[in-house]
């Protein structure tokens, strides 16, 4: 589980087990991507999302705005998916975009200078770039996951 700000956290789907874990961090509220997980004493959200397939609007735009009325709240939240790569990786740049007013791709940036290993899914990032109407390819999410954006240009 990483800090991504002090309101939003990223990590897997055993973090969520772990009440140790969400008691240090903090956590209030918990959006699961992967499988439900009711844990007392926290505000919990459960939206289906498979990892390789587009994101659904409406499942975007829901967990979208749980994690903005958490934080709106004061909740710390945990987005989780299995691995804490591609699907949580997905709403949390979704949820910053909103928050802050960046570009996916700068959100995406962020998030991947504290969690090294997040990647989305091509599918998904073409799902939030729809949503948005954001035409950033995805080569440049591999070139910041990969730190293909400290080479020289080949051209």
């Amino acid at each position: 589980m990483n800090t991504i700000r002090e309101w939003l956290l990223v990590g897997r789907y055993v973090d969520c087990l772990s009440r140790p874990m969400l008691a240090g961090a903090k956590v209030g509220a918990i959006l699961q991507l992967a499988a439900p997980v009711l844990q007392t004493g926290y505000v919990c959200q459960f939206i289906p999302t498979i990892d390789g397939n587009p994101i659904p609007r409406n499942n975007l735009r829901t967990g979208v705005d749980f994690i903005r009325e958490q934080k709106a709240a004061g909740r710390v939240v945990l987005v989780a998916c299995m691995a804490g790569i591609s699907r949580s990786v997905s709403f949390a740049t979704a949820a910053l975009h909103e928050e802050e007013g960046v570009s996916l791709l700068e959100s995406f940036r962020s998030i991947h200078a504290v969690r090294v290993e997040a990647l989305p899914h091509a599918r998904l990032w073409e799902s939030l770039c729809a949503y948005y109407n954001d035409p950033t390819p995805y080569e440049r999410v591999l070139d910041i996951a990969f730190d293909l954006e400290s080479l020289p240009d080949s051209k």
